[in-house]
């Protein structure tokens, strides 16, 4: 068969129906991650060929490569860290690294440091993909993109700020040195880092999307909460010995309390402030206190507002699937009422209209999935999963892998129960016979199925 007619014959057979089993639907989603890890792995195998890493600068890493992999959820798990450690430190212990009893902590915001220092020289060295999709492995480029991007916020939240102008200044522990030490905050810049990771792992298929969302909501409200004490604390003691601040009207309970103790009773104050109770044990009453509560309470606004978007949309989304299942349902069953149809065949177009929603609403089809790919990776991806089964059917047993390759990307595949009708003569048929193609369909079992 010559390969001129092919594209007519695989727009005929375009609407021949082939038909699969009721797992259909486990089988479509086994196939869907099939689909992404097949389209990830041959680009990945391409970009990492012998041919790709000759034009790779020395000691350039790729952005994929496992290891760096681990490392970048390293520096992640340092962000999270340095956004706890930071605020505590400025607000319940010694601002001044040379203060013996904090050095734990100072060890730690050393080691964090280092951590991202390393970070910076590592980064230089890093690929990446560029505006059109192309990895970029040249040693200029490569550093070129890092110092464009990433290199300021990374210096400005790594050099430690605080330390040098303390240690220049020399000033003593007190509400000064405090004062100073708020340059520190500018650590809290290596947290952008948790952002990317949930932004990234919001692709990832094995983790739940509801699950996903709560996990973000609740670390973004942990923080927030957690910076909220800190600061309450802060203010109180840099207002001293004034008699009006939330410290001196609770004196009778923080005297001779901890530092864990302290802080909980800050926390407290900052759940119940997040929450709206408003139980007025502990309340701000000088002037900075009131303004720090009025901001804390407007950003709180604001993190309400997203949260409760976030999760209403993902519930609102699931709801809305239900309920159009259930109006189709139900008008099915007043059809099959007003036309007196019989229940077998009722009970069939229910299982259908089960199979159809059920793929519908979780787009696993070949058509939705495969549609953002490029013709030679569809035309890939198909072969490896029905050429097989083709080339087993005796319609198809003697047809080239061209003709097979236009009509499996031009045939439009449709699901069906089992022992159900799947294809019966139709004028894509009888079109296909003019160009030499001969059918002879009588049931399902004739036609042999893509899975």
């Amino acid at each position: 068969m010559g390969v001129g007619p092919a594209q007519p014959i695989a727009r005929a057979l375009g609407d021949v129906v082939y038909g699969r089993q009721s797992m259909a639907v486990k089988v479509s989603e086994e196939a869907t991650k099939k689909y992404m890890h097949m389209a990830e792995a041959d680009i990945l195998e391409q970009q990492t060929s012998a041919t790709a890493q000759r034009t790779w600068g020395r000691g350039v890493i790729h952005p994929l490569d496992r290891r760096y992999r681990v490392w970048w959820y390293v520096t992640v798990l340092a962000a999270a860290i340095t956004g706890w450690l930071i605020p505590f430190r400025l607000a319940y212990l010694s601002v001044r690294y040379d203060n013996t009893h904090v050095q734990g902590a100072a060890s730690l915001e050393v080691a964090l440091s280092c951590v991202f220092g390393l970070d910076i020289i590592i980064s230089f060295f890093v690929g990446f993909y560029d505006s059109h999709g192309l990895l970029v492995m040249q040693n200029l480029p490569v550093a070129a993109n890092y110092a464009r991007n990433r290199l300021l916020i990374d210096v400005l939240t790594t050099v430690p700020f605080d330390a040098i102008v303390l240690a220049a200044l020399r000033l003593p522990e007190g509400p000064g040195s405090r004062y100073v030490a708020l340059v520190g905050l500018l650590k809290l810049g290596r947290m952008y880092r948790v952002g990317v990771m949930f932004r990234n792992v919001s692709y990832n298929l094995n983790l739940g999307l509801l699950s996903l969302t709560l996990l973000r909501n609740f670390t973004l409200c942990l923080y927030l909460l957690h910076w909220a004490a800190c600061g309450f604390w802060y203010i109180a003691l840099q207002e001293g010995q004034h008699d009006m601040t939330w410290v001196a009207q609770e004196a009778d309970i923080l005297q001779g309390k901890s530092t864990a103790e302290i802080y909980i009773f800050s926390f407290y104050w900052a759940i119940v402030t997040f929450a709206t109770l408003g139980y007025g044990d502990i309340t701000p009453s000088t002037t900075p206190e009131i303004v720090y509560t009025i901001v804390y309470v407007a950003i709180n606004v604001v993190v309400w507002a997203y949260v409760l978007g976030t999760i209403t949309l993902l519930v609102t989304k699931q709801d809305e699937e239900t309920g159009q299942y259930r109006q189709r349902m139900s008008a099915l069953n007043t059809y099959c009422t007003a036309n007196n149809l019989s229940a077998d065949l009722k009970h069939t177009m229910a299982g259908l209209l089960r199979l159809h929603m059920s793929l519908s609403n979780e787009a696993l089809g070949d058509e939705q999935v495969l549609a953002v790919y490029p013709t030679t990776i569809r035309r890939k991806i198909l072969r490896q999963l029905y050429y097989t089964q083709l080339k087993e059917c005796y319609l198809f047993a003697k047809c080239g892998v061209k003709f097979l390759d236009a009509l499996m990307l031009g045939a439009r595949v449709e699901l069906f129960l089992p022992k159900v009708w799947g294809a019966s003569c139709t004028p894509a048929v009888d079109a296909a016979a003019r160009y030499g193609v001969h059918m002879q369909v009588h049931c399902m079992d004739d036609v042999q199925g893509l899975l």
